[in-house]
């Protein structure tokens, strides 16, 4: 299994413009290396994903005038089901 995972990132590294690993490297510490590596990239690209386009998808939801009025609608039922009936509640505002 890892001699058939070196050979595939061994023709990955060629398309992806990866350097090649030298001559005497085992097929084990090479693709231990490129999951490493792997695993090095996918972390900064999660939290782009949760800070920056998981928040700009929800603020373009928001936007949406029939959205608006459902939230609206769900909060003022929550807000009526309240012991006080929803009465000194805030109100909602949208950019």
């Amino acid at each position: 299994m890892i001699k058939f995972l070196a050979q595939l990132f061994r023709r990955i590294t060629i398309l992806a413009v990866v350097p090649r690993p030298p001559p005497g490297t085992t097929p084990a510490r090479f693709v231990f290396e490129l999951a490493l590596g792997g695993i090095a990239l996918m972390r900064p690209s999660s939290w782009a994903c949760v800070f920056y386009i998981i928040p700009f998808l929800l603020l373009q939801a928001l936007r949406d005038p029939g959205l608006q009025q459902q939230i609206k609608r769900i909060i003022a039922r929550r807000a009526m089901a309240l012991p006080h009936g929803g009465k000194d509640l805030p109100t909602v505002t949208f950019l």
